[in-house]
């Protein structure tokens, strides 16, 4: 009897044992895939502020002030509103050298009176909501006749106070711009401001 019963706190601790590694498995794997995902959103971010000076540089200077000028409003007032900031703003500055423009991407800061570049120093959160912003806008410029534009996994790196806020704002601009915004997205904060929901369940 005392074997049996030995043996069975034997198998009741490899259990339990079993089961908090297969528990920190899981938050291991988890946690590499959100890092896996953070990094290829960081990829698409710097990958749209390069492409915003290729854009820039087939224009004339008189467009290329207009377009600046729009580009600074609209993500200006994104970030103010989706972060409940007043305080913030998108400053843009261009240099152009030959056949190639210098672009910097800042955040201005009116109480601080401070500029923090936004490719180094500034958070995920406004870092994703101007990415964004500046690939709706990048998309408009090119053609003249959009496309749908679908956007996937938005605002996955804003906390969780402004998704909805963030969703609110996308379906602002998209009726702003007069263009078709899609999100594949699994934040209900962010579905919930839409028109029309599609869901997909496994």
């Amino acid at each position: 009897m005392n074997d049996v019963t030995s043996q069975l706190n034997s198998c009741n601790s490899l259990l339990s044992k079993l089961e908090v590694y297969d528990s920190l498995k899981k938050q291991v794997t988890l946690e590499i895939e959100n890092s896996q995902t953070e990094m290829a959103n960081s990829t698409n971010q710097i990958t749209i502020f390069e492409k915003s000076s290729q854009v820039l540089l087939n224009f004339s200077e008189m467009y290329k002030k207009l377009v600046v000028e729009k580009m600074e409003s609209l993500i200006t007032e994104g970030i103010q509103v989706i972060f409940e900031n007043p305080n913030l703003a998108f400053r843009l500055s261009v240099e152009s050298k030959r056949n190639n423009i210098d672009m910097s991407f800042k955040i201005y800061n009116s109480i601080t009176k401070q500029q923090t570049d936004l490719l180094y120093g500034e958070s995920g959160g406004i870092k994703n909501v101007v990415a964004i912003l500046l690939r709706i806008i990048l998309i408009l410029l090119s053609t003249k006749n959009p496309a749908p534009i679908v956007l996937d996994e938005p605002g996955t790196n804003i906390s969780e106070e402004y998704k909805e806020n963030f969703g609110k704002f996308l379906k602002t601009i998209s009726a702003k711009l007069g263009v078709q915004i899609i999100l594949i997205t699994h934040l209900t904060e962010v579905s919930g401001q839409a028109d029309s929901v599609i869901s997909i369940k496994q």
